[in-house]
């Protein structure tokens, strides 16, 4: 896989995988030297905050490699083994008592897509990109900060504080799920346990105002 493929195609994980976009970024930017796969994985297990996030660090470490956005290095009794770990199972030219061990490192396209995709989701870029909605996300996140919130909830919030918003087009109430994800998109909310919370993103943004 070429650079720009799998550019592309952490890119695209990134996109798409909202639940797990975090750690993702975060393994990439963990593995800017060489480490062992072992103890990235560890690393990252101690990173799993939500309760859905039920991958564990040797699986979204794989899934990474699959994408190109980490490669790993094999080692067989110390020396740079010329296949896959897949492939290295099922060589039979490989001594049983061979020692081997698989090291990890972030490619040049997956530091550039999280790079990216920090940019992308830096929450007072959604202030800057919704300016129309602004009381909203800083009621949802003052209320979450509060206390964890179910989406009922954030809903009594935005109503109590008197914002309601309806779309252009359809002349549809613009309802609570639609702040919760924006701002969880943007790394200012956090879905866990059923309630939303405020991460420390999200209360560096109510602080600035």
């Amino acid at each position: 896989m070429n650079h720009d493929e799998a550019y592309a195609s952490v890119y695209s994980l990134l996109d798409r995988d909202i639940a797990y976009r975090t750690l993702y970024i975060e393994a990439m930017e963990h593995c800017t030297e060489e480490l062992d796969e072992f103890e990235a994985a560890e690393w990252l297990d101690a990173r799993r905050t939500q309760a859905s996030q039920v991958q564990d660090g040797g699986s979204i470490l794989a899934t990474l490699i699959r994408r190109g956005g980490i490669d790993r290095t094999v080692l067989v009794d110390g020396k740079p083994y010329p296949g896959t770990l897949e492939e290295l199972y099922a060589d039979e030219t490989v001594p049983d008592d061979a020692t081997s061990i698989c090291r990890v490192k972030a490619s040049a396209a997956g530091l550039e897509a999280a790079r990216m995709w920090r940019s992308i989701l830096a929450p007072n870029t959604l202030f800057a990109e919704k300016p129309r909605f602004v009381p909203a996300f800083r009621a949802v996140l003052a209320a979450c900060a509060e206390h964890p919130c179910t989406t009922a909830e954030v809903s009594e919030a935005l109503e109590a504080a008197g914002l309601r918003y309806f779309d252009d087009e359809s002349k549809q109430q613009v309802h609570a799920s639609y702040f919760t994800s924006a701002l969880e998109s943007h790394g200012a909310l956090v879905w866990d346990r059923k309630r939303w919370s405020t991460t420390p993103a999200g209360a560096a943004l109510i602080a600035s105002e």
